[in-house]
């Protein structure tokens, strides 16, 4: 009984509550303008932080007027799309981090059929860096609650995210 209330006591420690604040990203700009206005529920991107919007060579795979068009409309944030494949659409490849992270391309490109190979690859990527990390747990309710985004930045997913998009941020508003 009590190795069994340890493990309720873990988990809920693990997991947490989902808190709406989320903490500054070292290399974050802050919020940014959309490119196309930005709407809704998607993140606006910030252009001045993009290069190939202000006429500079691309920083990252996803840095292109494609791609930023294509995340703009996505309809959600690309890091709650690959949240949703990770968790929907690709748990049976839990522990296959090969296979878990394929599924999770092939799921955004089934979304976001618009974004480039390279640029869906950093977002399959950074979701499993946030399984590997056991960041996913964290980040299940709200990709930008404070927990989330500690442990996200703590095991270096949203850095290396925003080295492989070229997009600085965490991709959440405010």
């Amino acid at each position: 009984m009590h190795m069994k209330r340890s493990l309720v006591v873990c988990l809920l420690l693990a997991v947490g509550c989902s808190d709406q604040t989320a903490p500054a990203v070292a290399n974050s700009p802050g919020p940014g303008v959309g490119v196309g206005g930005g709407s809704g529920g998607t993140p606006a991107i910030d252009a001045g932080t993009d290069a190939a919007v202000d006429g500079g060579e691309p920083k990252g795979d996803c840095d292109n007027e494609t791609d930023l068009n294509a995340i703009d409309g996505a309809g959600s944030s690309m890091r709650d799309l690959a949240r949703d494949c990770g968790s929907l659409e690709c748990g049976i490849f839990f522990g296959n981090g090969f296979a878990y992270e394929s599924c999770i391309d092939s799921c955004i490109t089934a979304q976001v059929p618009d974004l480039s190979t390279s640029c869906t690859a950093c977002y399959g990527r950074s979701e499993r860096c946030s399984h590997d990390s056991l960041c996913s747990l964290r980040c299940r309710n709200d990709t930008c609650s404070t927990m989330c985004l500690s442990c996200m930045n703590l095991a270096d997913c949203v850095p290396e995210l925003e080295e492989c998009t070229g997009i600085l941020g965490d991709d959440c508003q405010g």
